[in-house]
């Protein structure tokens, strides 16, 4: 069995009733004196139960051994008629063999201490505030005039229109600007959307459940997101709902306050799918709705982003900015295939000729 060592000594002062009743007594000075002395010798030294004793705690013997020494020693010097304060207490440590090295590194223990409990605290609040310790982690900046032009229009008005080909940037400038509304505090809520699918009716012929069907679609608007503020921070701004992300069906019956809202790949909405969310927008809201009309997948009906454009220009705190293929910052190449498939020509429907059977030739 091995024997627990104290980590404490008394001291009688019997003897030395006057530096106790100095070092413990109430005031300003008393109190420097005393910190002074707990500090120089790496001790806390304070009164027993027993008034007639002094109690002194510390992580060893050595510590303890020269705390004992020093306060006799300035017992004495007070005895002499000397003067006791946290000067003196420093010069007796010193005269014992307290290492100043060890007491100096003390304080920076201390204060490492200190910064470890603040970052503890931190870390602790940002798993329990996320949202409060957003913040976009690449550097954003238009690429030309119509991009810069375009976050113009998002800062001014309610509604904005980014209309284009794809590779314009349309969505991720979006992205950004919601991203940013939020770490600013002007909105509490982002809202990302897609239309699922450009019938409504595929999503059955999908493998998995209805959050596995949809994932392809909604893909995008994570990537945009987590370019952004990375994929940690995503998660967990998802998790307490300040980001959400859903297809287009399902912002009917609500009304968005406060919240960015962002509706990509617009072109495949129908009218009234259209009407539909942009009659969602509340109190302190903003959209921005991105699409090429050029591209739409719907089969049987007009495009809703088609048909509402040339009805809502000119309509106050509404935007329409209009890429073209030179705005396009994907790549050099995807703007010259753009260029290229950018004709009146009637697409070729089929280039393949159709071959006859012949006596002299197998037929296929």
């Amino acid at each position: 069995m091995t024997s627990k060592r104290k980590n404490s000594i008394t001291i009688r002062n019997q003897d030395d009733d006057n530096l106790a009743s100095f070092m413990f007594a109430d005031s300003d000075e008393s109190r420097r004196c005393l910190a002074s002395f707990n500090k120089s010798f790496n001790v806390d030294a304070r009164m027993a139960e027993r008034l007639d004793r002094i109690r002194i705690t510390g992580r060893t013997q050595e510590d303890m051994k020269k705390a004992k020494e020093g306060f006799y020693a300035l017992s004495s010097a007070l005895a002499k008629g000397g003067f006791v304060n946290d000067n003196k207490v420093s010069e007796i440590a010193k005269q014992v063999g307290v290492s100043q090295q060890f007491v100096e590194n003390k304080a920076d223990v201390i204060a490492d201490g200190r910064v470890r409990r603040e970052r503890q605290l931190e870390k602790k609040d940002r798993r329990n505030h996320p949202e409060q310790y957003v913040e976009i982690i690449i550097d954003v900046e238009p690429r030309n005039p119509n991009q810069q032009e375009f976050l113009t229009d998002i800062g001014d008005n309610d509604v904005t229109f980014g209309v284009g080909p794809a590779g314009t940037g349309k969505t991720f400038l979006a992205a950004y600007e919601a991203v940013k509304a939020f770490k600013e505090g002007k909105v509490d809520k982002i809202f990302l959307s897609r239309p699922a699918v450009g019938n409504g009716k595929d999503l059955g012929a999908l493998p998995g459940d209805e959050k596995a069907k949809l994932a392809p679609y909604l893909r995008p608007l994570y990537d945009e997101l987590q370019n952004l503020i990375g994929r940690d921070m995503l998660d967990k701004l998802q998790e307490r709902g300040v980001i959400e992300i859903a297809p287009v069906e399902f912002m009917r019956g609500r009304t968005f306050k406060n919240a960015f809202v962002i509706l990509d790949e617009a072109q495949n909405t129908t009218y009234e799918q259209m009407k539909m969310a942009l009659t969602r927008i509340g109190e302190g809201s903003k959209m921005v709705v991105t699409g090429d009309p050029k591209q739409t997948d719907l089969r049987h009906e007009d495009s809703g982003l088609a048909v509402v454009l040339p009805k809502l220009k000119g309509v106050e705190s509404i935007g329409i900015r209009e890429f073209t293929a030179d705005d396009i910052v994907r790549s050099p190449v995807v703007s010259r295939i753009v260029k290229a498939l950018e004709t009146e020509d009637e697409p070729i429907r089929s280039a393949t000729p159709v071959r006859k059977n012949t006596g002299n030739q197998p037929g296929r």
